[in-house]
């Protein structure tokens, strides 16, 4: 009796940890996915405010104006993208433009840390 009892404790076992690992695989999976979405999106929506904001500092200041986006490249927060991309309308020079956004520092991060 004895092993058999043991036999199934050992399926059990195994039919547990078989569902446990598909669970976390799936689950696992899911966000993955969700994340790569994500940034993927993230990703689109910086591209596309770098394009507009290429085109604006082009209309409104020409070259000067597309002389920012070095800098502006650096910024990684679509936030503050959106505010320049808003701001180039309101903005009468490339100068006054460059206070709507920090400067990068060599290090990566922004001079307003």
């Amino acid at each position: 009796m004895g092993t058999i009892a043991q036999e199934w404790l050992q399926q059990g076992l195994q039919q547990g940890l078989q569902q446990g690992l598909q669970q976390g695989l799936q689950q696992g999976l899911q966000q993955g996915l969700q994340e790569g979405e994500q940034r993927g999106e993230q990703r689109g929506l910086r591209q596309g405010l770098f394009s507009g904001i290429r085109l604006a500092l082009k209309l409104k200041f020409g070259m000067a104006g597309v002389a920012l986006m070095s800098e502006i490249a650096q910024i990684e927060d679509v936030d503050a993208l959106q505010t320049i991309l808003d701001g180039i309308g309101l903005a009468a020079t490339p100068d006054e433009l460059r206070q709507l956004f920090p400067t990068p520092r060599p290090d990566g991060g922004d001079l307003s840390e």
